[in-house]
Order: C-alpha cells, then sequence, then structure tokens
C-alpha cells in the first residue's frame, strides 16, 4: 500500500502540479493553552517509531470529512465496477484496482491516447480516500477525546516505553497523519479542476467522470457540444485541465535548467 501512494502522488505530481510537500508554516501546529504562550509542534520522521512526532491541526482534521454512504455514481462508473459488485466493500475494492491500473501501471502512450483516463483516476482515488475515511472515523473521534494541551505535549515529547497514553495517542496520530497526506493529494486535485474540499463527493466524482469521458471521445466533442447542457461547465474544467498541462510543461522546463546549471 505504502509503494502504490508514493506512485500515486508521483503521477498527481507530474500530471496535476500538485505539491504535495507542505511548507514548514501548513505543519506546524499553534495552539494558545495560556494567555500569550504560543506552543509549536515540530515534525520529526526519525526512523525511530517512539520518536517520531506527527503535526495535526484543527483544520486538518476538519478537512478530512465525516462519512457517509455514496449512493449515486456516474452509470459509466458502475458498468465498469459491474453489475456484481453491490456492497460498499466490493465497489471500494474495485475502486483501488482501477486507481492503481491508471497511475501505475499504464504509461505515457496510454495516457496520450486515452487522456480522459487520468480524470477518470481521480474519480476512482475519491472513493478509495472514502474507504479509507470510513476505516479511519473512530480512530479520529479517540483523537479528538484528547485535550489541546495534551495533544500539544504528546506531539512534542518522545514517548518512553512503558508510557502507554502516549504511546496509543502516537499511534492515533500516525494513522490520521496518513489519511492527512491522502486527503492534501485529493484538495491538490479538486483545486486544479476548479473544485474544493467543500464540494460534495458524488458531485466531484460526476464531474470528473463526465470530464474523463468528454476528454476520451472526440466524437462528443463535435455531435453533444451545442446540444448538452452542462457543456459550458465541462468547458471550464477543460480549460482548467489544459492551463495546468501548460505549467506542467513549464514545471518540467525548469527542472531540467535547473540540472544542466548543477
Amino acid at each position: 500500500m505504502k509503494r502504490l501512494l508514493a506512485y500515486l502522488f508521483m503521477s498527481f505530481g507530474l500530471i496535476l502540479l500538485a505539491n504535495i510537500n507542505v511548507s514548514a508554516d501548513s505543519k506546524s501546529i499553534t495552539k494558545k493553552p495560556k494567555e500569550n504562550q504560543v506552543e509549536e509542534c515540530k515534525p520529526n520522521k526519525s526512523k525511530i517509531s517512539h520518536a517520531r512526532t506527527y503535526c495535526i491541526s484543527e483544520k486538518d482534521i476538519l478537512e478530512l470529512g465525516v462519512y457517509k454512504s455514496i449512493k449515486n455514481l456516474p452509470d459509466g462508473m458502475l458498468k465498469e465496477i459491474g453489475k456484481k459488485c453491490k456492497t460498499e466493500t466490493c465497489i471500494y475494492k474495485k475502486a483501488g484496482k482501477k486507481m492503481y491500473e491508471i497511475f501505475v501501471r499504464r504509461g505515457p502512450i496510454y495516457h496520450a491516447r486515452l487522456p480522459g483516463e487520468m480524470i477518470k483516476g481521480m474519480a476512482w482515488y475519491e472513493l478509495v480516500y472514502y474507504e479509507k475515511l470510513k476505516k479511519t472515523q473512530k480512530v479520529i473521534e479517540k483523537y479528538n477525546k484528547y485535550s489541546p494541551e495534551e495533544k500539544i505535549k504528546y506531539s512534542k515529547s518522545k514517548v518512553k516505553i512503558l508510557d502507554f497514553k502516549k504511546h496509543k495517542f502516537r499511534i492515533l496520530s500516525k494513522k490520521i497523519d496518513s489519511l492527512i497526506k491522502m486527503n492534501k493529494g485529493r484538495k491538490n486535485m479538486r483545486e486544479a479542476m476548479g473544485m474544493s474540499l467543500d464540494d460534495d463527493i458524488e458531485t466531484v466524482i460526476k464531474n470528473h467522470w463526465v470530464l474523463g469521458e468528454f476528454l476520451n471521445n472526440d466524437k462528443l466533442k463535435v455531435k453533444k457540444v451545442i446540444l448538452d447542457p452542462e457543456i459550458k461547465k465541462r468547458k471550464l474544467l477543460l480549460e482548467k485541465y489544459q492551463a495546468t498541462l501548460k505549467k506542467y510543461k513549464l514545471k518540467l522546463e525548469e527542472e531540467k535548467n535547473k540540472k544542466k546549471k548543477l
């Protein structure tokens, strides 16, 4: 799973210019348990598990969202999922396979021939994220039971062998931190397509899927441009997609020039 996420985020970074690396300012947590006193959390990515620190802000938690069942998926997506796959567990499992196929197994030639598949991959990613959110929901509830002072204290200090409370807090933080990283990728993908985390997941999946099919089907561009009532929305999404690719090419050129100078 770790290897898949590594490949996936790398792919998003190249295609969508999704800057997954968060600046030090955004990673820091600022709390004021006492007046005029500021406590800062500094992340520590030590290879020693009990020495690691995870900086999680209230904003990060809120942006994760709350899980709810998804009732409406695009017909094309349901067709790819298959009639026999009706349970949430089956759908999420299928979504993981589809996402892996698009972002890891498929190469540049495939995506050049079917540019819409990358956009469809974003729709599958939404489902994969949602499955992890469902599994992590109880973890988030347990984490929120800690007071602000405890969160700051346990985030800053190392966990001792017999300090079970801190050890439990660190385990919860690790799981939530993993979900936050996925959510930052989801956030970047949505913003690249003109949407935000405030948009309903069913609407986001529909938009991704419609644009993906639009990019894959030349005939759709010719025959349904005038008749489709949602064409203006599709056009805006397409323009944002093209603008993102243009920025991506410029970014590559900058990276190449930097390497030549070195």
